[in-house]
């Protein structure tokens, strides 16, 4: 399931600006859901131009560690992406999402993300 949504999304998988690492990545992701509060488009440039493409690393390489993470961080990923999309509340769906990146990156044997 995790390699069926891995191509799901039309990335071009360029790294983020400025090769951030996947835990700032997911740091990012904190910031979107508080920025989403006051502006979603902010949240959205936040969430595209610093997390995105890194989830799609940290999903390839949780795939062989631990597929179940990958799939639900890749499902997590799309729900935010639908909510953007939509115009929905994106809050949740970026907490369900930093949620499920954090259980990625556990089973990579990185240290989890705790948002302030």
């Amino acid at each position: 399931m995790a390699l069926v949504l891995l191509g799901a999304c039309s990335s071009d998988d360029t790294p983020a600006p400025g090769g951030s690492s996947v835990r700032d990545a997911v740091a990012a992701l904190c910031d979107a859901r508080d920025t989403a509060r006051d502006s979603v488009g902010e949240a959205r440039d936040i969430f595209f131009n610093e997390s995105h493409d890194p989830l799609h690393e940290l999903a390839r390489t949780a795939t062989d560690e631990e597929p179940g993470a990958a799939a639900g961080l890749l499902e997590a990923k799309n729900a935010v992406e639908a909510a953007f999309e939509e115009g929905d509340d994106v809050e949740p769906e970026l907490g369900t999402l930093i949620s499920a990146a954090n259980e990625a990156l556990t089973a990579v044997s990185e240290e989890p993300v705790t948002c302030s």
